[in-house]
């Protein structure tokens, strides 16, 4: 089994590489691990375990990350900024983060959008949405609104947007479709099924996850990003 397709509780995929979710099972870890994820970062304190989940994913030879979000009180920058610098590792990936049902995963990563990766709130808000953002979506917005009005604070962009996997990908694809119209048009019109062929991996990716030329990307030392979470973007 393919880690994109582990059954895990109210589970999401609002990044590349990256599996969002409720609590899992002893035996949902065990699939994780045999279905190919690496990372496994769990934002619920210790009291709402109900297994030594550290001892457990440590023993399989996965990376284990505790940030602890027990309410709103924990939506802080410093653990959006933690979450951030273990995902900007692409041998963390594939990763599950996981708290008791989603809703703080999807709080932090609205954070983690804002904070780290330069998205504006109405912007960091959906990146939250696509995480499982629901009950604290209100809390987040209060500490997005008050960032914002701050001018003593601006937001550090701890993941250059510019050069990361995302863009790349992108900037790829168009060029080979490109290169593959114009050599369509002064060879062979045989070149259309390069063009095709792009198409079709940027379409299974979609659904999937899973694109080679990201993957070679991550590999090289290029860090993951959100291309559509700068601010001219998202107007």
């Amino acid at each position: 089994m393919k880690w994109q397709h582990v059954a895990l509780p109210a589970a999401c995929h609002p990044i590349e590489g990256v599996i969002a979710c409720g609590l899992p099972s002893e035996k949902e870890i065990r699939e994780a691990h045999a279905g190919g994820l690496r990372t496994v970062i769990n934002l619920c304190p210790a009291r709402e375990l109900k297994f030594d989940e550290d001892t457990l994913v440590t023993s399989l030879g996965m990376r284990y990350e505790h940030i602890p979000v027990a309410g709103a009180q924990d939506l802080t920058r410093e653990n959006a900024l933690r979450l951030a610098q273990v995902l900007s590792d692409p041998a963390s990936r594939p990763a599950v983060v996981h708290c008791a049902s989603g809703n703080r995963v999807g709080a932090l990563f609205a954070l983690k959008a804002f904070f780290a990766d330069g998205c504006d709130p109405q912007a960091a808000l959906a990146a939250g949405r696509a995480a499982g953002l629901k009950a604290l979506e209100p809390a987040v917005a209060a500490i997005i609104r008050g960032e914002s009005a701050s001018a003593s604070i601006s937001p550090p962009a701890a993941v250059p947007t510019i050069s990361s996997v995302d863009r790349l990908v992108f900037r790829f694809a168009g060029a080979f479709v490109l290169a593959s119209l114009v050599l369509a048009q002064t060879h062979t019109p045989a070149w259309l099924w390069f063009t095709a062929f792009v198409g079709a991996n940027m379409f299974q990716a979609s659904f999937t996850g899973f694109c080679p030329l990201a993957r070679i990307l991550a590999r090289l030392g290029v860090p993951y990003g959100a291309a559509f979470c700068q601010s001219s973007a998202a107007r």
